[in-house]
């Protein structure tokens, strides 16, 4: 699967979606989970899908999650994006606090200067 920018784009903004990221953290580890026990599982309402099932359409559609008989589980571009967000929050929790400025941005050099 060849991506190009808008779909990357459209990748990428899953991540910055909680439920998204839920679905991620469950499906991880070849995972397979049907759509009632998924639901169930992020603590949605039963009876209430609209919210729940526009995250899985927007992830099937997107090459995030793909469904088979048996359930919804990862693609390989859908792992790939779960490790990128496991290491981005192993290494967001290493961070030294003292690495920030007094608006929270991190301090940055190259070559002694200041970016």
């Amino acid at each position: 699967m060849n991506l190009n920018q808008k779909q990357l784009n459209r990748i990428v903004k899953c991540l910055s979606n909680n439920d998204q990221r839920k679905i991620l953290r469950i499906l991880k580890d070849d995972k397979v989970f049907g759509y009632s026990d998924l639901k169930k599982l992020l603590g949605f309402n039963p009876d209430v899908s609209g919210k729940f099932a526009y995250n899985i359409r927007l992830m099937l559609n997107v090459g995030i999650i793909k469904k088979e008989k048996k359930g919804y589980f990862l693609t390989r571009v859908g792992v790939q994006l779960s490790l990128l967000l496991d290491n981005f929050e192993k290494v967001c929790m290493s961070y030294d606090i003292s690495d920030l400025d007094a608006d929270g941005k991190i301090m940055m050099s190259v070559n002694g200067r200041k970016l």
